[in-house]
């Protein structure tokens, strides 16, 4: 048993006080700390589990490059469901075939994208979920917030129990300048594997910061720029 979020939860007790994602906006740096992404994943996968979203269902990311990108894909993973992150820049029908495609039961969005995605979900039964905004309700924890005890959770400490490395994390959609997008499904093994061969090589250590501008959902820059340093502890 082990699994992306199992291993980041290891990397974030060793490192809970240091930063690990940051963002330089109008306000200035937005910095949050391993403790802040972990507790934030947490409360992400209760939510998730709150809306009767189990391991093996898919769940999309459509958003720019934010520290919400990667709390949301943690904490998507952290119950064995299966990350669909999307181009930014997809259009409503482009998003709506995907998301049919993919049989997405959920979707993190921003304010910026929110009017594509309500027009390509109408159609469909998709759950929208902000990023950047806490969700209305009372779920056992709101994504977002500091994730709490529930007691019929299926969590442990380290993360949800029963992730095997060779379930699916990701459903990655090629760029489809030859044709039609496809999907291809990436386990929890699949990325360790790459992740561990470069922190192994030394390239990426505990005290790198590693800037990151390409977009998240490509699979180089997902490796990278997120996945190598939140467990290197970069």
């Amino acid at each position: 048993m082990s699994g992306i979020f199992n291993r980041f939860s290891e990397t974030a007790k060793r490192f809970e006080d240091l930063p690990s994602l940051q963002m330089k906006g109008e306000d200035g740096l937005k910095s949050f700390t391993f403790r802040d992404i972990s507790d934030r994943a947490v409360g992400i996968g209760h939510y998730l589990s709150s809306l009767g979203i189990i391991k093996g269902d898919r769940v999309a990311i459509f958003s720019e490059n934010c520290p919400e990108w990667g709390m949301a894909y943690l904490g998507i993973v952290s119950t064995g469901v299966v990350a669909v992150p999307l181009d930014a820049q997809y259009t409503k029908v482009e998003a709506e075939n995907l998301l049919k495609d993919s049989e997405s039961r959920a979707i993190f969005t921003s304010k910026a994208l929110l009017p594509i995605v309500e027009e390509a979900s109408t159609a469909l039964n998709i759950k929208i979920i902000r990023l950047d905004e806490p969700v209305p309700g009372n779920p056992p924890s709101p994504p977002f917030a500091k994730g709490g005890e529930v007691s019929e959770s299926p969590f442990e400490k380290g993360g949800f129990r029963g992730i095997l490395n060779d379930d699916i994390a990701s459903l990655l959609y090629t760029s489809g300048t030859t044709g039609v997008p496809k999907g291809v499904m990436l386990t929890h093994g699949n990325l360790l594997s790459n992740a561990d061969a470069i922190i192994e090589s030394g390239i990426v250590a505990k005290d790198d910061h590693v800037l990151g501008i390409l977009p998240l959902h490509h699979s180089y820059p997902f490796m990278v720029c997120f996945l190598v340093p939140i467990l290197a502890g970069g």
